[in-house]
């Protein structure tokens, strides 16, 4: 591996790992709060959170905006990949 893709690759690698840190933390804090059922698409069915993800889209927040949207990324990755495959 050349050096600048190991550089980048490190880049990435913290990059990544920070902005995790992040969403965890806005999770525990939604939790705290008594938030529950983010794995529950009877609770919160898809088209909420993709309704949520497009009015966070709209509200220019940068301070919690990509946060936000990630983490309702995260729930519907969850839901079509882990979900699916603890099914089959």
């Amino acid at each position: 591996m050349t050096s600048l893709k190991r550089i980048e690759q490190e880049r990435i690698d913290k990059v990544v790992n920070a902005f995790a840190v992040e969403m965890k933390a806005k999770l525990f804090e939604c939790v705290d709060k008594g938030k529950t059922g983010w794995d529950n698409k009877f609770d919160l069915p898809d088209n909420s959170i993709l309704q949520k993800i497009q009015e966070k889209i709209t509200v220019k927040n940068p301070e919690t905006q990509c946060i936000d949207i990630a983490n309702y990324a995260m729930f519907l990755w969850y839901r079509k990949t882990i979900e699916d495959e603890n099914v089959t």
